[in-house]
């Protein structure tokens, strides 16, 4: 009897107040983060499918100085569009990365990208990583500040929405990264 119970209060537990069950792996977006889930649509009809999207690589979490990647929000834009970005959840991309020293160092320079107030270290670590757009949203706010992101009008022009209003901004860069 008590093995049966498992499976049952399993069900129940993920299925209540659910709403119907369905497919679609970014309902959840639509409904808890709708501003979120526009710019994860406008990216995906507008962003060039070899464009590398820069996004927050950790967000705050307890005691973990630095953040935490792994098991977060972090890459949800990459990950829902198909679009490159510098690095997701950390852990995951040193599991499946053969040459693991190829993620290290990758959240820190997100990290400064966002954060330096020094326009030529980001444009020097935009073009490093070939970026060709920029996203800024309350995970990029809450993860690195409000400082540092002011330059990135220097370093490129708001596509989204076109006016650079908004809960997210996505700027495409205009650092010549791709052949210079």
């Amino acid at each position: 009897g008590a093995l049966s119970y498992y499976p049952a209060a399993g069900v129940s537990a993920r299925t209540e107040g659910a709403g119907p069950l369905t497919l679609d792996g970014q309902r959840h977006v639509e409904q808890r983060a709708p501003a979120e889930a526009a710019t994860i649509r406008w990216v995906r009809g507008n962003v060039p499918r070899d464009a590398v999207v820069v996004e927050a690589a950790e967000v705050p979490c307890g005691d973990a100085s630095g953040g935490c990647s792994d098991w977060t929000d972090v890459g949800r834009i990459a990950g829902s569009t198909g679009r490159a970005t510098i690095i997701g959840w950390e852990q995951h991309e040193r599991q499946w990365r053969a040459a693991k020293g190829v993620v290290s160092g990758r959240r820190a320079d997100v990290r400064d990208i966002y954060e330096t107030l020094d326009l030529d270290r980001a444009a020097e670590l935009l073009r490093t990583y070939d970026a060709d757009y920029i996203v800024i949203g309350p995970r990029e706010r809450w993860a690195y500040g409000d400082a540092g992101l002011a330059k990135f009008a220097q370093l490129g022009t708001p596509v989204y929405p076109e006016d650079g209003t908004g809960d997210f901004v996505v700027y495409r860069l205009l650092l010549g990264a791709r052949g210079s």
